[in-house]
Formats: C-alpha cells, structure tokens, sequence
C-alpha cells in the first residue's frame, strides 16, 4: 500500500499520483473491454445510417431529374398550344381541369384495352403480324383515343368560354398532354436504367404525337360545334 505524506493541500504525494494514474488506466480499459463490442455495434448503426441517407438523397434528386424529363415536354407543348390563343385566351383553371380530364383518361382507356387483352383480341405476347395490330389498334390507339375523346367532350360540354374554332383545340390538346404526362412519367420510371434515352426518344416521338391527336380532334370538332350551330351530341 501506499502511504499519504503530509503535505500542504490535498496533494498526493508521487506514489499516491502513480497509483491514481494506474487504477484509472485499469479502469478504463475494464469500461473499454465491457462496452467495446456496443460501441462498435453503434458506429456501424451510424455508418449504415450514413449510407442510407446519402443514398436516400441520390434516389431522391433521381427521381426529381426523372420527374422533370417526363413533364418537361408537356409543358412546353402545352405552352406552345396556349399562346397561340392570342385574342381570347382561355382561363388557366379551365386549361388546368383538363390536364387532369387527361390523366384520368388514362384510367377509363384501360377499361377498354384490358377487356381486348382478356378476350385475346390483343395479345400480352405477339407472335404474329396480326397479333401487333391488335396489340396497336385494340389495345393502344384506338381505346386511347376514344377515352380522351369522351373526357375532352365533358370538358367543353356545358363549358362558357367554349366559344370559337380554337377554343376546341386547346382544351383538346390540355386533355391529350394530360394523359401523356401519366403516360410518360409510368414509362420513365419503369426504364430507370435508361431513363435518359427513353424520355428524350418520348419527349420527340410520343408527346408530341398525343398532342398532335388532340389537335386534330379539337379542330374537326370545332368545325362541326360551330359551322352546324351544335354539338355532336
């Protein structure tokens, strides 16, 4: 054991220090062997945390780069269409409704291309030149155009500004890009690995080809609203 000296204060003396300086290494290194395995166990939890959120933060900018190729054609058409209505241009809100007339003409359209895929008409696999036309006929264009059509009708049904040739065009074309932009942004996220390509093929081939369907349809509409004095129906 080791002896106190008498000094002034409470000073140890060098053996009491020495001891004090041992007893407190054994002691931290019991604490460090009884705790070691938690403290790593928690680092890595820290570590693993880390990664989670950096990769979290990278799927999350990608998502917002695949959100913005898919919608960035859209918009752009949708203004190219808006701005030609100079003289009487149509309220936002109106243009608004029906982009989301569109996106829900996505729906109504599979009620007509999965009742064609269930009876065989267009086959989930084509094995043949007819099974492609069914497939592009029955199971694409034809229940597409028929669902925008039915949407775009309610639209400027009972609709007030409703009002010359070009009005029909540009409520025609809202309601196409609507179903577009869904359509776009389910084909982006379903190629992820080649999203780059896809959007720019979709963004000069299939966008504009929907606006340009809702385009002629506007207008032959238009043409029989106005020159027969009444609708379709």
């Amino acid at each position: 054991t080791y002896k106190r000296e008498k000094v002034v204060g409470p000073v140890f003396s060098c053996r009491n220090n020495i001891f004090f300086h041992k007893s407190f290494l054994f002691a931290c290194a019991k604490i460090r062997k009884k705790y070691f395995f938690q403290i790593k166990n928690i680092l890595f939890i820290l570590k693993c945390l880390y990664l989670h959120l950096e990769t979290t933060e990278s799927y999350r900018m990608q998502t917002l780069y695949v959100l913005a190729a898919a919608l960035a054609p859209i918009v752009v058409l949708m203004l190219y269409v808006y701005f030609k209505d100079k003289q009487n241009p149509e309220p936002t809100g109106m243009l608004i409704k029906g982009l989301w007339f569109g996106v829900l003409s996505t729906f109504l359209s599979l009620t007509i291309s999965l009742p064609m895929t269930a009876v065989g008409l267009s086959p989930e696999v084509q094995t043949s030149f007819l099974d492609c036309l069914g497939v592009s006929f029955l199971g694409a264009s034809i229940p597409e155009e028929l669902a925008k059509f039915f949407m775009f009708w309610l639209l400027i049904r009972k609709n007030k500004y409703f009002d010359e040739h070009l009005d029909g065009v540009v409520y025609a074309a809202s309601v196409a890009l609507g179903f577009a932009a869904l359509e776009n942004v389910l084909y982006l996220f379903d190629n992820l690995d080649d999203w780059v390509t896809v959007g720019i093929t979709r963004a000069l081939l299939a966008v504009p080809m929907h606006c340009g369907c809702g385009i002629l349809m506007g207008y032959y509409y238009s043409l029989i609203h106005f020159n027969n004095n009444h609708s379709l129906w």
